[in-house]
């Protein structure tokens, strides 16, 4: 059996659908990878993964893998696989709120607790007002309630945010360079971790991870215009 961390509420990489049952690219990608391994795509056990240290995640969960975007610094204990995809940070206002960039210096821009967007912003724009929040539940229950805030978080969870709802908009297309997001495994396991490159590499070859996250975007869409 796999054990695979993935996330629980960032539509379309992991999410719990309408059925109750873990769904997104990160599942598909999880499934794939069980399947090539140990011949049987059944022989995967989902964790929910959040957004804290790696390591820790690894050994109380019992994982062999994560697959979602943990935001980790480099440490000699965990190890991090090739990108199973790249993205970029985009920042979600409401459609009667200021656009472009300048305008989010005297706002407050919501980010998920030790996500990629609050390390750039962190980075970047150290004098930009963060409010952070456990998940992406609670950063749109915020967001939809304060008329001045802003939310930054991947371009694909912006873009389906937008597509669901007319009265949100894409403040910021894009922030910064694109980043990847990489499984990560414990550095002992080095058997793993060579295994897993050469699977991704050759995932992405046959076009495996792109056919895989335009599934999950287009289910979760349609999932999304059915409710």
């Amino acid at each position: 059996m796999l054990h695979i961390g993935i996330s629980k509420a960032t539509p379309p990489f992991g999410y719990v659908d309408s059925s109750g049952e873990f769904a997104g690219l990160e599942v598909l990608l999880g499934r794939k990878l069980a399947k090539d391994l140990l011949g049987d795509e059944n022989r995967v056990r989902f964790g929910i993964a959040t957004n804290t240290q790696g390591l820790e995640l690894l050994d109380s969960l019992g994982l062999d893998i994560i697959l979602s975007n943990i935001h980790d610094p480099q440490s000699n204990a965990i190890a991090f696989a090739t990108p199973y995809i790249y993205t970029t940070i985009s920042v979600m206002g409401k459609v009667n709120q200021p656009q472009g960039i300048q305008e989010l210096a005297n706002a407050t821009i919501l980010v998920r607790s030790s996500s990629v967007a609050q390390a750039y912003f962190q980075a970047n724009y150290p004098k930009v007002t963060l409010q952070t929040c456990a998940d992406l539940r609670e950063c749109l229950t915020i967001f939809e309630r304060d008329d001045l805030s802003y939310f930054a978080e991947d371009n694909a969870i912006i873009t389906l945010l937008v597509q669901q709802n007319p009265d949100f908009t894409i403040s910021v297309r894009a922030l910064g360079d694109p980043y990847p997001i990489k499984p990560l495994v414990k550095s002992t396991n080095t058997s793993l971790l060579a295994w897993l490159n050469k699977e991704l590499s050759i995932l992405h070859k046959e076009g495996f991870l792109q056919q895989a996250f335009d599934s999950a975007v287009r289910s979760y869409y349609d999932e999304m215009r059915s409710r």
